[in-house]
């Protein structure tokens, strides 16, 4: 805070600007803060569910049923020992892991550039 009074002390002139401009940048960046949490946490959530596929296949009443649906549920329970994993072009895993990592870097460089 005190560097925001510091930087508009030191351009009586303008400001305005200043001001204007520190205000689209915080929006600009609580957006963008707004719209990863959303892709991270949704990714977190389908990991989540797809990973308990395999138990929901394992519930079905499979052994009383026939032997069409049986070889089914075991090539569905096959498939989904691992869980769907939600990413970005193959660069990073979408979920709250990723998430808490993006923000610790973000507030890491932060801090840097505030301190000098």
């Amino acid at each position: 805070m005190f560097m925001f009074l510091q930087m508009i002390g030191e351009h009586e002139e303008s400001s305005f600007t200043l001001v204007m401009n520190i205000f689209q940048y915080t929006i600009i960046i609580f957006g963008f803060t707004y719209f990863l949490a959303n892709y991270c946490l949704f990714g977190q959530s389908i990991t989540d569910e797809s990973a308990l596929l395999h138990f929901a296949f394992y519930d079905t009443p499979w052994p009383e049923a026939g032997l069409n649906f049986r070889r089914k549920v075991l090539m569905g329970m096959i498939h989904s020992r691992k869980p769907f994993v939600l990413t970005a072009h193959g660069l990073a895993s979408a979920s709250s892991e990723t998430l808490v990592d993006m923000l610790k870097t973000v507030y890491s460089y932060f801090n840097l550039l505030a301190a000098t």
